[in-house]
């Protein structure tokens, strides 16, 4: 610290000093020490406060994810931004982040903070939101299954959107429902679908699906069942799905999937119904006649429209005309 031998200025040099940073920080401790309090108190206070606000923030940001999951609607839009009058479409997550910080002081609060400050509404933490979520359903989901005594395991292939074939991993188990008392009262059978896997050969499926099993800590020696369709990749004897994981657990029975057979029989019984055969030609044909015109489009609606509302309806039930479905 350097002293002052200017007597003649000293008024000037008080007052610089009295707003000095280094004055003002020394008051500042100096009142902090009388309350008996320290900087390090203050500094924890403000850091509660910061965590106590991002966690209502999640909170809520963790709701919408939820609410749109479960109501199954898209996330995003064409623009995703809060910021400016632009009236584009933003998606429904930001749409409704908006709405409620109408209303809502902490979402409010958010919303107004300055645009390079982290929100926590980008796509990538939508996705990470989603994520949570996820991993929460699947280790209940998981929970459930382990502590059933047996359970069978349901795999089948299925194409996405792109084209693209995925191994859908399901299990089915029972679990015991209890009363407010933890009486038991019920045996639910269960059938819960966990997620997709990149359709292979019969031989990595099989390691793929033990490796599953596996890895959620599932045992295998619980597996008492295998469903699957007909296809010589899943039900073939010698090498199989079914063949290759009853090699590690016999118990595992293989049985043929019901829904597939079922669909497979009524498919070849209706192939042998002449009559049949001529319906679905028919209506496929008139489809074929009155879809490819625009005219005779028209003239058929107005046969069968309402005239009073001017909707398409046959009996107060809608009609609409459709391609055949190969099913």
């Amino acid at each position: 610290m350097e002293g002052n031998d200017d007597w003649k200025h000293i008024v000037e040099a008080i007052e610089r000093h009295e707003t000095s940073k280094e004055h003002l920080h020394s008051c500042f401790v100096h009142r902090q020490w009388q309350l008996h309090g320290t900087l390090d108190e203050e500094q924890e206070s403000i850091i509660k406060r910061e965590n106590f606000f991002w966690r209502q923030v999640l909170t809520r940001l963790l709701d919408v994810t939820l609410i749109l999951s479960i109501c199954n609607l898209a996330f995003r839009g064409h623009k995703e931004t809060v910021y400016g009058n632009d009236s584009g479409p933003k998606g429904n997550f930001l749409s409704i982040v908006e709405l409620l910080a109408k209303y809502e002081p902490i979402l409010q609060e958010l919303l107004s903070k300055p645009k390079d400050q982290i929100k926590y509404l980008s796509p990538k933490i939508q996705n990470d939101l989603i994520a949570v979520l996820v991993q929460k359903v699947e280790n209940a989901l998981v929970n459930e299954i382990v502590t059933a005594p047996f359970y069978s395991i349901l795999f089948d292939t299925t194409q996405d959107i792109s084209k693209t074939d995925q191994l859908c991993e399901l299990y089915r188990y029972c679990v015991i429902e209890k009363d407010e008392n933890g009486t038991p009262k019920a045996l639910v059978i269960k059938e819960s679908f966990l997620r997709f896997h990149e359709d292979q050969t019969a031989l990595a499926m099989s390691k793929q699906i033990i490796k599953s099993i596996n890895g959620k800590s599932i045992s295998l020696n619980k597996c008492r069942g295998q469903g699957y369709d007909g296809a010589n990749t899943m039900k073939g004897t010698y090498g199989g799905i079914q063949k290759l994981i009853r090699d590690i657990e016999p118990n595992a029975v293989y049985v043929h999937c019901a829904a597939h057979n079922l669909n497979l029989v009524v498919n070849d019984a209706v192939k042998e119904v002449i009559e049949i055969q001529t319906l679905f030609e028919t209506v496929q044909q008139i489809y074929n006649f009155f879809g490819h015109s625009i005219r005779r489009w028209n003239i058929l609606s107005s046969f069968i429209s309402d005239n009073k509302k001017g909707e398409t309806v046959i009996s107060s039930n809608s009609v609409t005309l459709k391609t055949m479905n190969p099913t």
